[in-house]
């Protein structure tokens, strides 16, 4: 819902974020709270597809919250990062 976004802005406000959910209820959530909010993206997909779709090293830092779980195939999350 973008509560941790929101968490992690006030910290580092200059920082580019992007907010991954595969849930459409979330994501439309988390998008009408951070519509306001500079450099955050919020996307629709599967954190493991979207990872894949990023330039090669172009992610400095990821944080996951509540999502392990919804993951199939973990070894391949491990490979990606």
């Amino acid at each position: 819902t973008g509560n941790l976004i929101v968490a992690i802005r006030s910290l580092v406000p200059e920082i580019m974020i992007a907010g991954v959910d595969m849930s459409p209820t979330m994501t439309t959530i988390a998008r009408k709270k951070l519509s306001s909010e500079p450099n955050v993206k919020v996307v629709l997909d599967d954190a493991v597809a979207y990872l894949h779709e990023l330039p090669a090293n172009s992610v400095e830092v990821i944080v996951m919250q509540n999502s392990l779980y919804a993951i199939a195939d973990r070894d391949e999350l491990w490979t990606e990062l």
